[in-house]
């Protein structure tokens, strides 16, 4: 029997109270992934140099190092090339979303109002994480 991979989510985000509640619905669909929380891009990209996550969920709008800024970072490093990025913001404009594909995330997810939105967001996810061995969702 084969050794199971143990699987990171990082959320970067400087509101506690949307990290609290990422946390407590990620533990609900998916209780075997673990959740690693940074508050701001400079924090997530020191982190990167030490523990490679499964995926990364950025807020767009944090102090220091932005959400834009360290998606074009990681996206220029090695790390960057191997796991999905998803631009976590409260925007909805279109500009936004276009720019996050133009910066090569993986997807753009706006922060739901309602918690099983996010419940089914974050199950959807995890699955493809772990049934894709891995693999970019």
């Amino acid at each position: 029997m084969g050794l199971e991979k143990n699987y990171t989510i990082i959320l970067a985000d400087d509101d506690f109270d949307d990290a609290e509640l990422f946390e407590s619905v990620l533990a609900d669909v998916a209780p075997n992934v673990k959740f690693v929380h940074v508050e701001d891009g400079r924090d997530l990209l020191r982190l990167t140099e030490t523990l490679l996550p499964d995926a990364v969920f950025l807020d767009i709008n944090m102090p220091r190092v932005d959400g834009w800024q360290c998606l074009k970072q990681l996206r220029e490093s090695m790390i960057g090339e191997r796991i999905p990025i998803f631009m976590y913001s409260t925007s909805s404009h279109a500009r936004d979303q276009q720019l996050s594909r133009e910066l090569g995330a993986s997807g753009f997810i706006t922060k739901p109002s309602e918690i099983k939105v996010l419940q089914q967001v974050l199950t959807d996810i995890t699955r493809q994480l772990l049934d894709g061995d891995g693999a970019a969702v």
